[in-house]
């Protein structure tokens, strides 16, 4: 299985199983701790990755390029759709394992998959722990003092399980990385959860970005429309991050964007980008800040300087950069048509993210 298109009757038949309730999910990662717990309960939770930005910052590309690393242990698409129990799905599944060509990704962005691509699952479990803080027109954001009773150990034992998973061969990892844009609402909270983690966030330039962010956003209105079960795919992962599942996260001064623009409008995404990085700027000394630009222009030089801010080894980072890297395109967009305190509010932002970039 890789994204809702190519589910047939029966993989879209399991994939409702194992998402008509969350109790499925937490019972089957349960019924797992049990089965396999002499597989992973040893090992170490060590300084964890978690790769976050709005969407279209290169997140994804950044998760590619970190899980080059043998270090490193990241979800891939073989783990739908028991997300929560990878090991118990791969002992059964593994006799049913095929490879696939690589093919382009519903975004239309180029970006090619296949079942081992890493991809971001890892909201699953903050949807299932959580299911008040997506109840309204926001996301709630999550404060430093949260707390649910069994979450903490619950999701070290999860991360413990995806490195095994992973495990294979001459390849065995003793970190995890994820990418999961809505981090962005939990910065303080993951820092207390693992206080040696390193939550990654690129920066993009605003007018790129909110202007990719809105193609998305009216190419998933388009697709929803078409194809009913898309929406419950993509809502069951907990991307909600366009289209008609379109949830933003209620950052203050959130609710002064909606009001004044609309998802369909490219201010909205603008104000959207500003509100959210402001409240990471404001994070400035709990996250490592990636310039998008400069590490596209860096190649293997930018990606090696990154590896060395996360504890990597930087050497086999440098050689899978290839020609993933380079210079990214910028876009023409008259000024005039925007809203030009918004804007320029986001344009000053967004020189203070770049310098504090690592790259």
């Amino acid at each position: 299985m890789i994204e809702e298109s190519d589910y047939s009757g029966i993989d879209r038949l399991t994939h409702r199983i194992a998402f008509s309730n969350r109790a499925i999910q937490l019972t089957a990662a349960d019924i797992e701790s049990v089965l396999f717990r002499s597989r992973f309960h040893h090992l170490p939770v060590e300084k964890p990755i978690f790769i976050c930005s709005l969407p279209r910052a290169g997140t994804t590309l950044l998760l590619e390029l970190l899980t080059k690393s043998p270090e490193l242990a990241s979800h891939t698409y073989r783990d739908m759709p028991f997300v929560m129990a990878p090991v118990l799905w791969a002992s059964f599944s593994g006799r049913f394992r095929v490879r696939s060509d690589p093919k382009e990704r519903a975004h239309g962005d180029g970006m090619q998959i296949d079942f081992d691509s890493p991809e971001a699952f890892e909201e699953v479990l903050w949807r299932a722990f959580w299911p008040k803080k997506f109840k309204g027109s926001t996301i709630q954001p999550w404060s430093e003092g949260e707390s649910v009773r069994g979450f903490k150990e619950f999701f070290k034992t999860h991360i413990k399980k995806v490195i095994h998973v992973r495990s294979h061969g001459e390849t065995n990892p003793t970190r995890y990385v994820s990418k999961n844009n809505a981090n962005i609402a939990r910065v303080g909270f993951l820092k207390r959860l693992f206080p040696n983690c390193h939550v990654v966030v690129p920066v993009r330039r605003p007018v790129d970005q909110a202007l990719s962010l809105h193609r998305q956003h009216l190419r998933f209105l388009e697709r929803h429309n078409l194809d009913a079960f898309s929406l419950t795919y993509m809502r069951d992962l907990g991307h909600l991050e366009f289209g008609k599942l379109h949830q933003p996260i209620g950052f203050p001064g959130m609710d002064g964007i909606m009001d004044r623009f609309s998802p369909d409008g490219l201010d909205y995404w603008v104000g959207y980008w500003r509100i959210a990085f402001q409240d990471l700027l404001d994070r400035a000394g709990e996250v490592t800040f990636v310039s998008y630009e400069d590490l596209c222009r860096g190649g293997p030089a930018g990606l090696g300087v990154l590896a060395e801010a996360l504890g990597l080894d930087p050497v086999p980072l440098a050689e899978e950069a290839g020609d993933r890297l380079r210079a990214p395109k910028e876009y023409d967009v008259e000024a005039e048509a925007l809203d030009s305190e918004n804007l320029n509010e986001a344009l000053e932002m967004y020189d203070r993210l770049a310098a504090l970039s690592v790259v």
